[in-house]
């Protein structure tokens, strides 16, 4: 386990999103920095706008907290200098039908699947994972595609997909456990939910055996399992392309 580095993503994220599954995915990656002293790695920076402040406030240094800033702000600059205003373009249509109301609320949201714990860096698309234990940020865009395969070229050796409203995105060279605390999202698309949280949501269980349950699931796929997708023969994948991508 201490040898292994955690891949962290949300896709198609809704108000269950920051209620359930990203609470089951904050205990799972923290379990495996604190007990095993392996590695995790975020991403999807222009995701933060509106959250900035609170995670560069987790930053180990004063020169990390300022590099998370300074990289939000230019992902800012980048959109804005394209006439494309993202603030007004988020949340997306999906994100919307799931309850999600301000770019805010969705990056406040997006956030809680990193837990609370430091942050040890923030490092460019598609760089090597440090190998010291630790919580890692990869500047990426917000397009799940690209940034899942980033954190693939990074180095993670699984990636754990946080969705509210189901979603199909996973990768040919990195194992992607997708969960969901949505009932109705684990019941429209069981073959792309590996992991169902959301009697933690909805019935009585608790957000400790939610990260239990996802715990086992890694377990279980880092020793062999296949994944839902892995199974179907599911891929994709996307470079990142010249120019803004969100």
């Amino acid at each position: 386990m201490s040898n292994l580095t955690f891949g962290i993503n949300c896709a198609t994220s809704d108000t269950t999103s920051g209620l359930c599954q990203h609470k089951a995915t904050a205990k799972a990656v923290w379990r495996l920095i604190d007990e095993h002293g392996g590695r995790g790695c975020f991403a999807e920076t222009p995701e933060f706008f509106g959250g900035e402040n609170e995670l560069s406030e987790r930053a180990v240094n004063d020169e990390v907290r300022q590099e998370i800033l300074d990289r939000v702000e230019n992902w800012n600059q980048r959109l804005q200098a394209t006439g494309y205003d993202v603030r007004g373009a988020q949340p997306t249509p999906d994100n919307m039908d799931g309850g999600l109301t301000t770019i805010e609320e969705k990056s406040l949201g997006a956030l809680v699947k990193s837990g609370d714990g430091p942050i040890q860096d923030i490092i460019d698309y598609g760089a090597k994972i440090p190998d010291e234990s630790g919580m890692y940020i990869m500047d990426t865009p917000g397009h799940g595609a690209e940034s899942v395969t980033g954190i693939g070229a990074g180095g993670a050796h699984f990636m754990v997909i946080s969705t509210g409203q189901g979603h199909t995105l996973s990768n040919a060279i990195m194992p992607t456990i997708k969960i969901t605390g949505n009932p109705g999202s684990a019941e429209r698309v069981p073959e792309q939910t590996d992991v169902d949280v959301s009697e933690a949501l909805v019935g009585d269980e608790t957000f400790d055996w939610a990260g239990e349950q996802l715990w086992d699931e890694i377990s279980d796929v880092v020793n062999g399992k296949l994944t839902m997708s892995e199974a179907m023969g599911e891929s994709q994948f996307a470079i990142h392309r010249i120019g803004p991508s969100t």
